[in-house]
């Protein structure tokens, strides 16, 4: 699930109601040193590992374009949580 990284707490609420777990969250931040505005949310109904958190991804560089990371995932289909 993709969703604002601002309302993460009300997800993480709702998903531990339904017994979801495994819990995966990615950050994605706009540009390096700016709050994330979306959060990636991986989980597994009746997962029992512990949540984690990943690295994150900065989608842009400073000139606007894709970062290196952001550009093997949407152009290359490279893996996003190794």
């Amino acid at each position: 699930m993709v969703h604002r990284a601002d309302r993460v707490d009300e997800i993480l609420t709702a998903l531990h109601g339904a017994r979801f777990g495994s819990l995966t969250l990615v950050p994605l931040w706009p540009k390096a040193g700016e709050e994330a505005r979306r959060i990636l949310l991986a989980v597994q109904k009746g997962g029992r590992s512990p949540a984690r958190f990943t690295a994150g991804l900065v989608l842009h560089g400073p000139d606007g374009a894709y970062g290196g990371q952001a550009q093997r995932i949407l152009r290359d289909m490279g893996p996003l949580i190794p």
